[in-house]
């Protein structure tokens, strides 16, 4: 098995040339000849220290974000499915104190009060940090499983993708 963190253009030629032959992937803008068999809806949610004003809030207004103090993940997909809403610059209305691609970083800048950040609801967390989701509007990402359309497949990736779709996942299957 084979997990590296990849752009579209990446994930696309390691499919289509076959290094890969399977991905579960977000990205909704894939080459056409890519088969995208949905998994599951994933919403996005604030992550905060404890003690934080959101930790009093069941839900988290994305007008609440405004002047907040903001660690960024550098590959976090949130700005790209706000787009998706009509929202183009998430990161107008906080002040983004550090950016980071590593997650444990970034989970610990969260945790020592540094900021809060944007996370998919079933990302593991570092103890200590809490959560609420993300409301008005709620922005998700998909989950999907991509293959190359037509490419037979050989044992493992077959077991592999039945798997997938049989799996019970969080939030319920997509498909």
């Amino acid at each position: 098995m084979h997990i590296w963190d990849a752009n579209c253009e990446e994930l696309e030629g390691a499919l289509l040339g076959g290094e890969i032959d399977i991905a579960l992937t977000s990205s909704p803008d894939l080459d056409e000849r890519i088969r995208m068999t949905p998994l599951f809806r994933e919403a996005f949610c604030i992550s905060f220290a404890p003690g934080h004003r959101f930790s009093r809030m069941n839900a988290i207004p994305m007008r609440e974000l405004e002047g907040e103090n903001y660690v960024k993940r550098l590959h976090c997909e949130f700005p790209s499915n706000l787009a998706r809403l009509g929202i183009a610059k998430p990161y107008n209305a906080v002040n983004v104190r550090y950016v980071g691609e590593r997650e444990d970083w970034i989970q610990a800048l969260v945790r020592a009060g540094l900021g809060c950040a944007v996370m998919p609801e079933n990302l593991p967390l570092l103890p200590g940090l809490e959560m609420r989701p993300l409301v008005e509007p709620e922005v998700f990402r998909q989950i999907s499983l991509a293959t190359v359309a037509g490419r037979p497949h050989n044992p493992p990736v077959a077991a592999a993708v039945a798997a997938a779709q049989r799996y019970r996942w969080p939030g319920g299957n997509a498909g």
